[in-house]
């Protein structure tokens, strides 16, 4: 019982301890990679570069992709199992996926709640 809740703690200190610019790393380098996997032109992303439509080169299945490994990725650095593309991500009054900030902001809500 002991070791569960040396566990749970920690996971809560791993979850607290992300911030904003880890997080934004971690999405800048799967946009990315997306954007190389899918054989567009692979430009400099930044946190206000647009994630999907707009200026951004990622398409739909880019984007699909990029949700994928970003979810993967979450669940093994944080062992936590979050869906970015649900309803609650397409009922917020920002789409998270338009930018990069905006999906950082919007992923660091969902590892933080409790």
């Amino acid at each position: 019982m002991a070791t569960s809740s040396l566990m749970i703690r920690k996971q809560s200190e791993d979850l607290m301890q992300a911030t904003i610019k880890d997080i934004e790393r971690l999405v800048l380098a799967a946009a990315s990679k997306a954007a190389a996997d899918g054989a567009h032109e692979t430009s400099s992303f930044t946190a206000s570069s647009d994630l999907f439509g707009g200026d951004s080169p990622l398409d739909s299945m880019d984007l699909v992709a990029l949700v994928v490994d970003l979810e993967e990725q979450l669940h093994e650095l944080f062992d936590k199992d979050i869906t970015l593309a649900d309803e609650r991500a397409m009922s917020q009054e920002v789409n998270p996926f338009s930018k990069i900030e905006t999906l950082t902001r919007y992923i660091h809500l969902l590892l933080t709640e409790r």
